[in-house]
């Protein structure tokens, strides 16, 4: 599977909302580990584009899969940097289709700037 890589800098702003383990497809009692052997986590996220335009201005909630060796506890809102983010397209007979996204590293950054 192909992946695209994000950049953080000029997508926008990342807020935390929540976090919780990924399961094994078909185990609800299995956290899924990546290669390394690491458990996945699914942060649920805000984000909201750089656009300056208000009235092009866009946010989405997004889900973004994260391994680390502890659940990430982040306080709620703050804005989070990620290492790697990517995207990949995926699809699923039946026409289902949409995009993933992943990161290597998940960590609480400062607050952006959005005043230009």
């Amino acid at each position: 599977m192909r992946s695209i890589p994000v950049d953080t800098n000029r997508a926008g702003s990342f807020k935390f909302l929540s976090s919780a383990p990924v399961t094994e497809f078909g185990d609800d009692n299995t956290q899924k580990r990546n290669a390394a052997g690491t458990p996945v986590f699914e942060l649920q996220v805000l984000f909201t584009s750089n656009e300056t335009d208000t009235s092009k201005a866009e946010s989405d909630l997004m889900k973004i899969k994260v391994a680390a060796a502890q659940q990430p506890n982040i306080q709620p809102l703050a804005d989070l940097g990620f290492q790697n983010l990517v995207a990949r397209a995926w699809s699923m007979a039946g026409g289902k289709s949409g995009v993933s996204f992943s990161a290597d590293a998940v960590a609480p950054v400062a607050p952006r700037n959005t005043d230009k």
